[in-house]
């Protein structure tokens, strides 16, 4: 069976951006999945960029818009995102909205990836715009004895970036606790680790990373 992907977008402010994020996905060569947009209390015209793609495109069955009433961050809009109705082996996809997939056939290859790799997480490489650099200075494959072990956040290395997929399963282990300061607020710096770093300690020797350019990241 084909992998059913869920994309979660947390945005803000970005509207001179989010319209690559949404083209990007729309492009894709593969149509088994779902969009979820988190607007983050944007002050431009984020929120009327989104709706006008949505109505244009006519895409109200698969893609579905939230606006929240504060400001909530993107790790605990991502945490939000993740509480929709799902498979365990459905997969997430996490967009930054003002990034975007590289090329249209991102689906097509994570499909392939989760399909014949058997794994419950990725992470992978990245293109940087402007300038066309890339991730290969930092992202690679954390070493065996480190995966092995679940050690993750005492290798010196920080690995784990876009782009980042992990199955429902995972995410749905994930509690408010692990992911929330010592104030009990959820994390505003360093989101990614604090949500990477939990679900690769559980899925280990299923981490997959993936040297294919999947992501662009908007550095402008």
């Amino acid at each position: 069976m084909n992998t059913h992907f869920k994309i979660i977008i947390p945005v803000y402010n970005a509207e001179a951006y989010i319209k690559n994020a949404l083209i990007s996905v729309l492009n894709q060569d593969y149509e088994n999945y779902d969009v979820y947009i988190t607007d983050d209390c944007s002050t431009d015209n984020t929120v009327e960029v989104i709706q006008d793609f949505i109505y244009e495109y006519a895409l109200e069955d698969i893609f579905s818009e939230k606006m929240n009433a504060t400001r909530q961050y993107a790790l605990h809009n991502l945490h939000d995102m993740m509480q929709v109705e799902c498979d365990d082996e459905d997969v997430f996809i996490t967009l930054d909205g003002d990034d975007w997939l590289n090329g249209d056939y991102v689906l097509s290859k994570l499909d392939e990836i989760y399909r014949e790799e058997s794994c419950w997480l990725t992470y992978g490489s990245y293109q940087v715009y402007p300038g066309g650099g890339d991730s290969s200075f930092h992202v690679n494959e954390y070493p065996q004895d480190v995966i092995e072990a679940g050690d993750f956040k005492k290798d010196p290395q920080w690995r784990a970036s876009h782009l980042r997929t992990f199955k429902a399963k995972l995410a749905k282990a994930l509690t408010k606790e692990d992911l929330s300061d010592e104030d009990g607020g959820y994390y505003q710096m360093t989101w990614d680790q604090a949500m990477m770093f939990p679900m690769m300690e559980m899925a280990r020797e299923r981490v997959k990373f993936v040297p294919d350019i999947l992501y662009v990241y908007n550095d402008d």
